[in-house]
């Protein structure tokens, strides 16, 4: 029975880090092209139809699509799944090492915004500012919260 419990939990675990990374994909395509990341719906970049909310559901839609544009049919990179798999996979691992607890989503959350850093880094060789800036605060939280760590 508590395996069953475990798996379910860290099922809910991967599923909410999936919806993270997909959120993470919208500012790995905003952030470079100074596109508000609060304003505005999800578009296809080529056609730049809004995309329905049916077609928003983690890794589950690029398959159900079959990786193309619901309205032009062209080609959604497999990027977009595999952040959203990685970042699951990530969630999963630190609740699975540090247990269910407040540090657990404070070391998440800077793990999704070191994976943003990482996908912007890597298609435009630059590191946003505001999402560097976006770590300071989460890290003097974190060295309040977990007394231990050592420099």
């Amino acid at each position: 029975m508590v395996v069953f419990i475990n798996a379910m939990l860290y099922s809910i675990v991967f599923v909410y880090g999936a919806c993270i990374g997909s959120f993470l994909n919208v500012i790995i395509y905003r952030v470079p092209n100074d596109i508000s990341i609060a304003k505005g719906r999800s578009y296809c970049p080529k056609c730049n139809e809004q995309i329905k909310n049916y077609d928003l559901i983690p890794v589950v839609s690029y398959l159900v699509l079959g990786a193309k544009c619901r309205n032009c049919r062209s080609k959604i990179s497999s990027r977009y799944p595999l952040v959203e798999i990685f970042t699951g996979l990530v969630a999963v691992n630190i609740f699975m090492v540090k247990g269910f607890s407040v540090i657990s989503v404070f070391i998440f959350i800077v793990s999704a915004i070191l994976i943003a850093i990482t996908m912007i880094d890597f298609d435009t060789m630059t590191i946003p500012d505001g999402l560097v800036i976006a770590l300071i605060p989460l890290a003097i939280v974190m060295a309040f919260i977990q007394a231990d760590i050592r420099i």
